[in-house]
């Protein structure tokens, strides 16, 4: 599976709200159990898996990526 954003897509601005209050909170918004199962199914399925994490999970360290490949052949 391979999923491509578009330069222009990335590029393009948009229009944010802005904070009404400078006391405002970030949504807690944790992962979807059934989402990550889902994941695991399609990483489980492939033929040839790989794994690009973005810059927070890269710079989190080699542990923090070893949980997903080790279980199968994506590369690291």
């Amino acid at each position: 599976m391979w999923i491509e954003i578009p330069q222009n897509v990335l590029l393009d601005p948009i229009m944010v709200p802005p904070v009404e209050d400078a006391l405002a909170e970030a949504a807690d918004n944790p992962p979807r159990v059934e989402l990550i199962r889902e994941a695991v199914k399609w990483l489980s399925a492939a033929k040839r898996p790989a794994i690009i994490a973005g810059g927070a999970r890269a710079a989190a360290g080699p542990k923090s990526r070893s949980c997903l490949s080790p279980r199968n052949s994506a590369p690291r």
